[in-house]
């Protein structure tokens, strides 16, 4: 009798065994906590897993530290080192038979890249007796201005109507980095001066620069519109060819080739010629009123 009830309760509960995770460097290289991350890291999107499925008899068992390990490996994948858990389901019940299921959600998080250290200067050649003094030394290229790694800004949208808007945030992007994920919305006759996202830069030096880089990978055929305003606050433009769907490439766009935009500020100097000395604002948006996604990264002088 004892062992026709034991066998009666294995029917019950199910006789599969709790799976053992193989080890794997994902183990040691991301943390797990219900805790927020360090201070600057930098979120690269939400994770659900799942270890064990079904119930009774014919399921195969789950285990937390299953679970655990396929959310580690899951977020190694992304490029992350630390997951916040924010939710746990364990195992349970039902009117039918004892559930087998473990599942965990969280966001993954990597951690802030290292600054680049600084080149050491040059040492100094001292000038002849008599000669006259030289000009100061032009900015090392290439010179990043946008990389959306750590703590920058996602940039400033324009304001958003009931028919057209932008949204901004971080997506994983090439190599292991951040990206900015822009998705847009433009229906009707709407000015394309509503999907416009512009960046404060202070006052950038661009008299040294031969281009303005920048990488983009669009979902669908895209064609940009990029924008700064000069030292006299006087928007130039470029818009470059459409890009390829689907793929990082890189947008190159001569400084030269910028044109004086009617459409854009008049300027505190008007009729006054660009003024690359003390540029203050860099924006871009797509050319025409439709819906669409793309990521943008390292923009850069060269």
């Amino acid at each position: 009798m004892a062992t026709l009830r034991a066998v009666g309760l294995l029917l019950l509960t199910g006789v599969g065994c709790a799976k053992v995770p193989p080890r794997t460097p994902a183990d040691t290289k991301v943390a797990l906590s219900e805790g927020a991350p360090p201070a600057g890291y930098v979120a690269l999107g939400a994770l659900a897993v799942q270890s064990g499925k079904g119930c009774g008899l014919l399921a195969e068992r789950g285990s937390r530290e299953d679970a655990e390990h396929r959310l580690r490996v899951a977020a190694e994948r992304l490029g992350a080192s630390y997951v916040r858990i924010t939710a746990r389901v364990e195992p349970g019940g039902n009117h039918l038979c004892l559930e087998h299921e473990y599942k965990l959600s969280g966001v993954a998080y990597r951690a802030p890249a290292p600054p680049t250290p600084a080149a050491p200067a040059p040492t100094a050649v001292p000038a002849p007796p008599g000669a006259s003094a030289a000009p100061p030394a032009a900015v090392a290229l290439p010179r990043v201005l946008l990389d959306y790694e750590g703590d920058g800004a996602l940039g400033k949208p324009a304001r958003s109507s009931a028919r057209a808007g932008v949204a901004l945030s971080l997506a994983p992007g090439e190599n292991g980095g951040s990206a900015l994920s822009v998705t847009y919305h433009c229906e009707g006759d709407e000015p394309q001066g509503l999907l416009d996202v512009w960046y404060e830069l202070g006052s950038v030096d661009f008299r040294s620069a031969r281009a303005l880089t920048l990488r983009v990978k669009p979902d669908a055929a895209l064609s940009l519109s990029v924008s700064f305003m000069d030292g006299n606050h006087t928007g130039y433009t470029q818009q470059p060819a459409p890009l390829t769907p689907g793929e990082w490439q890189t947008v190159a766009l001569p400084l030269r080739e910028f044109w004086h935009n009617p459409h854009g500020p008049a300027g505190d100097k008007p009729g006054a010629p660009v003024e690359l000395g003390a540029v203050h604002a860099l924006g871009f948006s797509p050319r025409a009123c439709s819906d669409g996604h793309f990521l943008l990264d390292d923009v850069r002088l060269e």
